[in-house]
C-alpha cells in the first residue's frame, strides 16, 4: 500500500522551516535498501527543475538519504541532505539530526545542519 508522510526540515542556520512530502510502498520498505520518491521546495535547492526527488534508506545506518535528478544528466542525481536516526515507516513526533550536503554552495559557515520532524 502506498503511503505518504510529511517531514519539516528545520535548518540550524535560519528561522525558515521547509516541508517535504515523503512517500514509500509499505510491501517495498522491508528491503535491503528500500527507496521511493519525495517532493518538496528543497528539491530545487540541489539544482533541480521540478518539485520531485528519490530517497533511498539505509536501514543498518538509519540513514535516509535525499536526491534530486541532475537536469540533463542521464540518470545522474545529486545529494541534497542526509537525515540520521530515520526509520521506516516514519511516524508523527518522530524527530532527529541532519546535514544538506556540503556541496550545495549555501553560503553558511560552518556545517549545514539541521533538524527534521515528521
Amino acid at each position: 500500500m502506498r503511503r505518504g508522510a510529511n517531514i519539516n526540515i528545520i535548518p540550524d542556520w535560519t528561522p525558515q522551516t521547509g516541508q517535504i512530502d515523503f512517500v514509500w510502498d509499505d510491501a517495498k520498505i522491508s528491503g535491503p535498501h528500500p527507496e521511493d520518491k519525495w517532493f518538496g521546495r528543497l528539491a530545487f535547492i540541489g539544482g533541480a527543475v521540478s518539485y520531485e526527488g528519490d530517497w533511498d534508506w539505509d536501514p543498518a545506518a538509519k540513514k535516509l538519504h535525499l536526491w534530486v535528478p541532475v537536469p540533463g544528466g542521464d540518470g545522474h542525481r545529486h545529494l541534497v541532505a542526509v537525515l540520521d536516526q530515520f526509520a521506516l515507516p516514519p511516524t508523527a513526533g518522530m524527530t532527529g539530526p541532519g546535514v544538506l550536503a556540503p556541496t550545495l554552495g549555501i553560503p553558511v559557515i560552518g556545517d549545514l545542519t539541521l533538524t527534521w520532524r515528521v
